[in-house]
C-alpha cells in the first residue's frame, strides 16, 4: 500500500500546478492586473481573511 504522505505530497503538487494554470488563463487573456485592481481585490479579500483567521483561533 502506498505511503499516504507521498500521495498527499503528490496531490499538493497537482493542485499547485492546477492553480497556476487557473491563474495564468485570465492573465494571458486580459494582462496583468493593475495596481488599482490589486487594491480592490485586497480590499475585498481582507475582511474575509480576518474572519477566517478569527475562526481558526480557539
Amino acid at each position: 500500500m502506498p505511503d499516504p504522505s507521498i500521495i498527499s505530497e503528490e496531490r499538493k503538487r497537482e493542485l499547485r500546478e492546477e492553480r497556476e494554470r487557473y491563474i495564468a488563463e485570465p492573465i494571458e487573456e486580459f494582462g496583468e492586473p493593475t495596481a488599482e485592481e490589486m487594491a480592490r481585490a485586497e480590499a475585498w479579500w481582507k475582511p474575509i481573511k480576518e474572519h477566517l483567521t478569527k475562526s481558526d483561533t480557539p
